[in-house]
């Protein structure tokens, strides 16, 4: 009950640990609904909460068994030929390839082949900040040149996507092809 009241109603009295915990991984959540608060926060929820309740219900369930359905074939593979399977990797490409097939409708191996490249390596490093904060700072590393190659590599990819989309959305006929949560949330910003 204590919860549900919270987060029902006194949702603005709970505060994110933006400058501790979350810092490491902003390269990756931006200033966005996850990361901010207040007034902000507000704006974004009324906006995106339509998408992010009722359409997300609708297309990440297929998405998720068109993993889980990857995911057997893998397991089955492996058990008809002996071979052992790295269960953490596989889980968090296919983690992967619910959200970008859902959010941005790339396909399992275009989400492998691109988005992952990317994005893995970044949350990797940010593990690692998160356990070791000077590493922000050692910019002798290459470790710290990568990291940054990496995540600007990441933002062209995905703002590159969004681009495409925003064209391929003033061109196309409606109802062409099935929406996604991208669409759903462009919507939103073209009536405003």
């Amino acid at each position: 009950e204590a919860c549900k009241a919270i987060y029902q109603s006194k949702i603005s009295h709970v505060q994110k640990d933006v400058a501790g915990t979350m810092k490491p991984f902003l390269s990756i959540l931006g200033t966005g609904i996850v990361t901010s608060e207040g007034d902000h926060w507000w704006k974004q929820r009324l906006k995106m909460s339509h998408p992010l309740r009722q359409d997300v219900l609708e297309i990440i369930p297929a998405q998720t068994l068109f993993a889980v359905q990857r995911l057997f074939a893998i397991l089955d593979q492996a058990a008809a030929n002996s071979t052992t399977v790295p269960i953490g990797s596989l889980l968090r490409h296919l983690t992967l390839q619910v959200i970008s097939g859902s959010f941005l409708s790339l396909s399992a191996q275009e989400s492998d082949e691109s988005f992952a490249k990317l994005y893995l390596p970044i949350v990797e490093e940010s593990n690692l900040r998160v356990w070791y904060p000077y590493r922000r700072f050692t910019f002798f590393m290459p470790s710290f040149w990568k990291y940054q190659r990496n995540v600007y590599r990441l933002n062209a990819y995905v703002s590159g996507l969004v681009r495409k989309r925003w064209h391929v959305r003033r061109t196309e006929k409606a109802g062409s092809r099935q929406y996604d949560i991208l669409d759903k949330m462009l919507e939103v910003y073209e009536r405003e």
